[in-house]
This record gives structure tokens, sequence and C-alpha cells, in this order.
């Protein structure tokens, strides 16, 4: 009967040692695929960024460069907020060409521009 009861501590022994250990494999495999999946993201970065400038560079349309434009910005960069200008060289004023998120913090046009 001894001997049963010892056998059977060496097994329960051996059982929460291996629970023990299949634990901490689960935990390394957690680990490892938040790892993978941070840099399966970091990878795709530069995919969208040679989509996005090769949009930008196959179109002479500045309405579709401006839309680019902006696809760059809220994808890529993240930006909640920004607007992009237009310089009127000739007249000196300025001009919002686009803006996200800040419609109203910036006037339509602006100027003229002061003198070097």
């Amino acid at each position: 009967m001894q001997e049963l009861t010892e056998r059977l501590h060496a097994l329960e022994r051996e059982r929460d040692d291996l629970l023990a250990r299949f634990r901490q494999v689960e935990a390394m495999n957690r680990s490892v695929a938040a790892r993978y999946e941070e840099i399966e993201a970091q990878n795709k970065q530069p995919g969208n960024l040679y989509v996005a400038s090769y949009q930008l560079h196959a179109t002479l349309n500045f309405a579709e460069v401006l839309d680019t434009v902006r696809e760059i910005l809220i994808n890529l960069i993240g930006a909640e907020g920004f607007a992009i200008f237009w310089v009127d060289e000739r007249g000196g004023r300025t001009a919002r060409e686009l803006s996200q998120g800040m419609d109203r913090r910036f006037p339509k046009r602006c100027g003229p521009r002061a003198a070097p």
C-alpha cells in the first residue's frame, strides 16, 4: 500500500511539473504570436508606402495627387487633422486646397504673402 501511495505522489508531482511546463510553453507561444503580428505590421508599411508613392507619381491630375496625399497622411502617418495650402506666387495669396479634421481652424484664403 505504501508503494502505491508513493507512486501516486510521484505521478502527481510529474503531472504538476508537466502542467507548469505546458503553461510556460503556452506563454511563450502567445509572446511569439504577438511578436509575429508586430513584425507583420512593420513589414506591411514599406509595401503601403511603395503603393502610395507609385500612385502619387503615376498621375498629373491635381485632384488625384491631393487624394493620394490625403490617404498617405491618414493611413501611413496617422494624421487626424491637417491642411494643405497652395501658394499663388503671382498674387502672393495662400489658398487652402485640402483639409481634414480642421476645416474651421484655417481660412479658405489668406495673404498677401510677406516679401522675404
